[in-house]
């Protein structure tokens, strides 16, 4: 069936943009080169795997867990639903208030739509309870998706959502661009960069309808 519609929900990746702290900044440069009459350019970028909107794979908590590449792109594309929560942080009860079931991709919109609409990195952001992050893996969704930087809060060392999805092999997409996109049902069509060895990577999410 083909599509009357499409969302870009991902961040574009530019000179200045907010990375998490510590993380590799990113950085395009630009290389004119000339030959004769002609001239073109030749970008190089350097930039963090977790940069913008991304995917975690479950070698970003188990460090023998699945690279980027190990998971399906069946997974990555398919029918999906965007719900709207409006706690602070997201609980047990609000992932029981919107019922998931097994096979589903849910993508998270929340406060950080606007939150993080400034450009800049902010350390109090929505993220998943311990008991949310549970109940999902109960519910044996596939893909878990949120307009924050992380699944987890700022500056815990332990990280129980991203242990619980990575463990349960559940796909995390973080960062994505969801303040034009309203709740209900969509096509959801995320494909990463194919890094191997990864344990993350830089995805150009899109919805359609």
């Amino acid at each position: 069936m083909p599509f009357s519609r499409f969302w870009d929900i991902s961040m574009s990746l530019s000179n200045g943009i907010w990375v998490w702290p510590g993380d590799t900044e990113f950085v395009r440069k630009v290389r004119t080169n000339k030959k004769g009459d002609q001239s073109w350019s030749n970008s190089e970028i350097c930039m963090g795997c977790h940069t913008g909107t991304h995917m975690d794979a479950p070698r970003h908590v188990f460090q023998q867990g699945g690279d980027v590449n190990s998971i399906p792109l069946a997974m990555l594309i398919g029918e999906c639903r965007v719900v709207e929560i409006i706690s602070d942080t997201i609980g047990a009860q609000d992932i029981s208030s919107i019922a998931p079931s097994s096979g589903e991709r849910i993508l998270f919109k929340t406060a950080n739509t606007r939150l993080f609409s400034d450009g800049k990195f902010h350390e109090q952001y929505v993220h998943f309870e311990e008991d949310a992050a549970k109940t999902l893996v109960e519910s044996q969704v596939v893909l878990v998706g949120t307009d924050g930087p992380s699944v987890d809060p700022y500056a815990k060392k332990f990280n129980p959502a991203h242990t619980a999805f990575c463990e349960a092999g559940i796909v995390v997409l973080e960062n994505l661009v969801l303040h034009e996109v309203e709740p209900g049902k969509y096509t959801l069509i995320c494909l990463p960069m194919k890094l191997e060895g990864s344990d993350g990577a830089p995805v150009r999410a899109i919805l359609a309808r």
